[in-house]
């Protein structure tokens, strides 16, 4: 991903107004945040399409997912324009972490400490996300095996 990000940004960012990252530093650093947001993100898909293991259609479900993480995910507005409450209600779920997060420390608003903690927090998300996406995918083949349902 790495690989294919890195030409894109550069070639776009050379022919229009976006801005440059505060230092090459924090370039690495956000890619290395978009990567683990990536991964959250996939992994928020998985857990709700194996829904379908227990329900018939997860179509609505899917819809939600989509417009509270392109609303609340800082992918249309920036977290910073909402309500103090809201955002630290939303730090304490993965939703910030997939866009924002990369975002603010390709922008430099990070320091060092504050960005090993907030790489720290997406990686235990990927991590819990994954083992949940585990836990209900054995259930839902257990579902499977035992009913043929």
């Amino acid at each position: 991903i790495c690989f294919l990000m890195t030409p894109v940004i550069l070639i776009v960012s050379s022919f229009t107004s976006v801005m440059k990252p505060h230092n090459i530093s924090c370039l690495l650093i956000s890619l290395i945040s978009a990567i683990l947001g990536f991964l959250i993100y996939w992994h928020i898909g998985l857990l709700v399409n194996e829904i379908t293991f227990f329900e018939f259609s997860v179509w609505a479900l899917v819809v939600i997912k989509n417009g509270i993480i392109n609303v609340f995910g800082g992918m249309l507005l920036p977290i910073w324009f909402l309500p103090d409450v809201i955002k630290e209600v939303l730090y304490f779920t993965p939703i910030p972490y997939l866009f924002q997060v990369p975002v603010d420390i390709y922008l430099g608003m990070y320091s060092g400490k504050e960005i090993v903690y907030l790489l720290l927090i997406q990686l235990i998300w990927v991590v819990s996300l994954y083992c949940l996406g585990r836990f209900i995918w054995n259930k839902g083949l257990d579902k499977i095996l035992k009913r043929g349902v």
